[in-house]
């Protein structure tokens, strides 16, 4: 041992300094991460809060929690709709049971009316009034939401027939105005009927056109949606020197496309359902029949309809409610923004959940050899 050594050896130890709140500011943020409700006041000793600690009373800001100077929000388990404290300024919350118990009115100026109430001053929402000249130039008007449908479909095959190119010489015998214009005018690939506020807002919100006419109690949803959305490009996050390139988009509709393009056989199955009370996201479990266990699309379909939560922006949001361990160290979901793997899981008789807006799919369920694989695996010979 050398002079410096031992000359360490035989010193006393100096004293820990610590600063006036070191460990009362760790107590203060382990205890506002496990129990936010108990948190007390800052310490005596700093008179303005903690250091970096904007608000030294208020830790509780809306659905967030102040630690360490940082805002942390959690994502709300329960509830059915918006849940902060909107003030009376901002204009009536609607929900949407209420709306879908509210009947379409046969006077085509009080639903619109009702519309714009509704929509409050939301600048996109385009409100178009016009005659269809099949009808003796009766009164109608299409809603849609700028920059969600496409404008060049809405003219061609909407406005333009109603109002210059029908070519029938009346109407048929029996058929009501809604009908006749559904059947007979109208070019749009998928039509559908609605006849509460509900509906139309469920179809308007999606990038749909509605289209209203005087004197009837029921609307025609037109299917006519354009998101603004990149094109299929390379996987950055998975590269691969052999097999496709192909990577998924923020486009659910275009994201299964893919994997049809893949798997083109009738026992491919898509079921779709809505979650997050305000951001209604389009979220689609998909499988082969006869390849996967009937019991496990149960119960992935079971755990999804039991998620009850404001937002679903991204398919992490799922990941963690559907898991059955978030405190796992262990991956329990598989993620990839592939193609191909998505093809290569459903093939082993898994489950796919697709989020929509969001390029990342998630499979299950993930075995140990999973967390050792990459999807060129598949391509080249294990000898």
């Amino acid at each position: 041992m050398g002079k410096a050594a031992r000359a360490m050896v035989g010193r006393p130890a100096a004293p820990v300094r610590r600063g006036p709140g070191g460990l009362l500011l760790w107590r203060h943020a382990v205890t506002a991460l496990l129990h936010p409700e108990a948190l007390p006041g800052p310490p005596p000793s700093f008179p303005f809060g903690h250091p970096g600690i904007k608000e030294p009373t208020d830790r509780k800001i809306g659905k967030g929690v102040m630690v360490l100077g940082f805002l942390r929000f959690g994502k709300k388990p329960g509830g059915d709709g918006p849940s902060n404290g909107a003030s009376p300024e901002a204009g009536p919350v609607w929900r949407e049971e209420e709306l879908a118990g509210v009947r379409l009115a046969p006077d085509l100026e009080e639903n619109l009316a009702r519309l714009k109430e509704i929509v409050g001053t939301s600048y996109d929402a385009v409100f178009r009034r016009f005659r269809v000249s099949l009808l003796g130039g009766w009164p109608a008007a299409i809603v849609h939401l700028n920059l969600m449908s496409n404008a060049a479909a809405i003219q061609e095959a909407v406005l333009k027939p109603l109002m210059f190119e029908s070519t029938l010489a009346g109407r048929p015998r029996g058929r009501d105005a809604l009908g006749v214009i559904g059947d007979y005018l109208l070019g749009v690939p998928e039509t559908r009927e609605v006849g509460d506020l509900g509906g139309v807002f469920s179809s308007l919100l999606a990038g749909g056109v509605i289209l209203l006419v005087q004197g009837e109690t029921r609307a025609l949803a037109l299917d006519l949606r354009q998101y603004p959305q990149r094109p299929v490009g390379t996987s950055e996050i998975e590269p691969a020197v052999r097999g496709p390139r192909e990577a998924f988009t923020e486009n659910i509709a275009m994201n299964t496309a893919l994997i049809r393009k893949r798997l083109r056989t009738p026992n491919l199955t898509a079921e779709s359902l809505t979650l997050g009370t305000v951001t209604r996201t389009q979220v689609v479990v998909m499988y082969v029949r006869g390849l996967v266990q009937p019991s496990l699309v149960e119960e992935v379909k079971t755990r999804l309809h039991r998620i009850r939560i404001d937002a679903v922006l991204e398919s992490g949001y799922l990941e963690e409610l559907v898991q059955d361990d978030p405190w796992s160290p262990f991956p329990q979901l598989g993620n990839t923004e592939r193609p191909d793997r998505i093809a290569g899981a459903l093939l082993e008789g898994r489950v796919a959940i697709f989020t929509d807006g969001s390029p990342t799919v998630m499979w299950l369920p993930v075995r140990f050899p999973d967390l050792i694989q990459v999807g060129e695996d598949y391509y080249h010979n294990h000898y």
